[in-house]
């Protein structure tokens, strides 16, 4: 058998006849421009003109939500609606002391003796909530308060209601001067209309001397 001759092979990667094209390209000192480089092919891309981009994005904000949520977390019935009432009702800066509390609500009528638990947690719940502050003592004991946004909710209330009744009033006092104007016409026309209804009366003078002259 024959022996196989082993030759060493090399493999040029550069083409021989592209010689002008390995030549590298002198840098620019421009390369160095910040604004030089920063690619434009992978920018953001630019707004389109027909204006969809301009329009809200609804998804991002949540309309269940109110822009006022105080109104909607106050107390509207049971035991929460009455501590709120008695606390809203004083006008003391010292607010209304626990006892104070327990029985004016005692007195509409519930029975603290069996549902002791039920109200202090009702109590601390309102507190937690923001609805009612604690001014003075530790725990449950000490007095209690309206929170100052409460305070601002029940001021707005009360001058809503200040101008609905003002509102009710001027329309009152216009309905009846509307009322007033309307029966005064109605009496001129009746009047007018009966002056012009009635014949003229013949003197009874008249009537005998006509009788006396056929005789």
């Amino acid at each position: 058998m024959g022996t196989i001759s082993e030759k060493q092979m090399t493999f040029s990667l550069t083409n021989a006849g592209s010689s002008e094209e390995s030549i590298p390209e002198p840098i620019s000192a421009n390369i160095f421009d910040p604004n030089l480089l920063s690619n434009n092919d992978f920018d953001e891309p630019q707004p389109s003109s027909s204006g969809l981009h301009m329009k809200p994005s609804y998804k991002s904000k949540d309309r269940g939500k109110p822009s006022f949520p105080w109104k909607f977390l106050q107390p509207k019935r049971g035991v929460s609606k009455l501590i709120f009432q008695v606390v809203a009702s004083t006008e003391k800066r010292s607010g209304v002391s626990l006892q104070a509390l327990k029985k004016s609500v005692a007195a509409t009528g519930y029975s603290l003796e069996k549902r002791k638990n039920h109200f202090k947690r009702v109590l601390r719940a309102l507190v937690a909530k923001g609805l009612l502050r604690k001014l003075t003592g530790r725990g449950l004991t000490g007095s209690y308060g309206i929170s100052k946004i409460m305070l601002k909710v029940l001021r707005r209330r009360k001058r809503k209601r200040r101008r609905r009744r003002r509102r009710r009033k001027a329309i009152a006092i216009l309905k009846k001067k509307k009322l007033a104007k309307q029966r005064r016409r109605k009496r001129k026309r009746r009047r007018s209309k009966k002056e012009k209804a009635k014949p003229e009366q013949s003197d009874p003078s008249n009537c005998c001397s006509e009788k006396s002259v056929t005789t």
